[in-house]
């Protein structure tokens, strides 16, 4: 899990850097470290900026991830998604 993850923005507001070393871009939905890229989920992109605007409540997760998007989720979704990242 990314407990100590660090935000800081970069370029704009979809563009952050990640403990210092990694570009999360949330509109391409890539991590990126050097020349390596790792295309991320949709949900994963959320779930990174759940974090980035301080959420760490499960049910505040669920909300802002799914919920909020028209989406049902269970909570076996919710513990794979912050098991992924």
């Amino acid at each position: 899990m990314m407990d100590a993850v660090t935000f800081r923005i970069v370029m704009n507001e979809s563009i952050f850097l990640l403990d210092k070393r990694v570009v999360f871009d949330s509109t391409k939905m890539t991590l990126s470290q050097g020349n390596e890229i790792l295309r991320i989920s949709e949900a994963e992109t959320h779930l990174l900026l759940a974090f980035w605007q301080g959420l760490y409540k499960k049910e505040d997760i669920i909300h802002f991830v799914w919920e909020n998007r028209g989406g049902c989720v269970s909570e076996s979704s919710y513990y794979k998604l912050i098991n992924q990242m």
